[in-house]
């Protein structure tokens, strides 16, 4: 037991002054910045690279097209003089096959620039949870410590008086430090998500931050499949570039069948292409579909997780407060005292976790972002 003791004591020291280092840090910023999640959401925006070149990228897209443009004029031009010397790449030029993917590349680049201002939202909104949830736990725990410290007091009074054992007593002073670890442990998980969440919106990593905005139940009603799926066909990128290839493919088809002839070998090789793209096609619907059932599933299950784990803290809320009652009258121990408060703590954890995971579930599934 004394060896067990000397270690603890001895974590405790380590991870003291470990924390102390890491305050020394973070504390060098004087003013904490506030933030709401649409605050943190506008600020990441402002300052995030991925998105400032994602605009330079749809500007340098519209002169692409007015280049594709003046090249399908271009062609016209040429042919009227030289139409012996036509080819089937003029030939696509001038029906207009060149800018028509130029806009449906755009049309990509817009959608594609659509969902990284979507994704950003959700690793802002996401970091935000993360960084709620840690210093809720750091509270909790912190919390938790200082009731464990006032058992360990009566404790020492009461072993002084003979009213405990000297091993029961050695047994609350054990679960005190492992009460200190638990804390210095959500302390330093605090600070990481902080550091974490700063890196997202682009401050400087020691940059000290409140959160303004409480992250709190609330009830999301699950859209049908049918509708989802839908959704899904609108702005799912590798679907959405699936249909417009296929688009453009029916009208090389047709230049091609045109140009070459229906028995040309060009053509042949066209169609056994079409065959293949087809296939690939059906097939990456079919896994859209597939994962829609299951995130539509595994929501409903998280939901009912949620309830469960409110039910859980309810029920050892009124274990805890039983515990004390028994406590002042002398029926049970320190430790049993320790164990109904532990109980509890761990049950606010836990919901406060999968409600935060739920809430992520959520947020990716209302943005479709993977």
């Amino acid at each position: 037991m004394k060896k067990i003791i000397a270690m603890v004591l001895c974590f405790t020291f380590v991870f003291a002054n470990i924390a102390f280092a890491a305050d020394e840090v973070l504390t060098n910023e004087v003013t904490p910045l506030k933030f709401s999640i649409a605050e943190a959401i506008a600020y990441a925006k402002e300052h995030n690279y991925e998105i400032l070149l994602a605009q330079i990228d749809e500007k340098n897209m519209k002169t692409s097209k007015n280049s594709a443009k003046d090249a399908e004029s271009a062609a016209k031009d040429w042919y009227k003089e030289n139409k012996n010397n036509d080819n089937f790449s003029s030939y696509k030029t001038r029906a207009g096959y060149n800018t028509q993917s130029v806009k449906n590349q755009e049309k990509m680049l817009i959608l594609k620039n659509t969902q990284k201002g979507l994704s950003l939202e959700v690793s802002v909104e996401t970091a935000y949870y993360n960084l709620s949830e840690k210093k809720m736990a750091y509270d909790i725990k912190k919390n938790t410590c200082e009731q464990i410290n006032n058992n360990l007091e009566i404790s020492k009074k009461k072993l002084a008086i003979g009213d405990i054992s000297e091993l029961n007593y050695k047994k609350v002073e054990l679960e005190k430090g492992t009460s200190d670890i638990s804390l210095m442990s959500a302390e330093s998980d605090y600070k990481k998500a902080m550091m974490d969440f700063n890196q997202v919106l682009g401050l400087p990593l020691m940059q000290e931050v409140r959160l303004t905005d409480e992250i709190t139940g609330f009830a999301y009603n699950v859209p049908t499949f049918d509708e989802k799926l839908d959704e899904l066909k609108l702005i799912d990128s590798t679907y959405v570039q699936n249909m417009l290839d296929a688009e453009l493919f029916e009208s090389e088809k047709r230049l091609t069948k045109t140009y070459y002839g229906g028995s040309s070998d060009q053509y042949k090789q066209l169609l056994l292409s079409e065959q293949q793209n087809q296939i690939n096609d059906k097939h990456y619907y079919e896994t859209m579909e597939y994962n829609l059932i299951f995130d539509i599933i595994n929501l409903n299950i998280a939901a009912r997780n949620i309830t469960l784990d409110k039910q859980l803290i309810d029920i050892s809320k009124l274990t805890l407060d039983v515990a004390k009652q028994k406590y002042a009258a002398g029926l049970i121990s320190e430790m049993d005292m320790i164990s109904a408060e532990l109980d509890y703590q761990n049950a606010k954890l836990k919901y406060v976790q999968e409600l935060h995971s739920y809430k992520t579930q959520v947020l990716k599934f209302d943005k479709n972002v993977d």
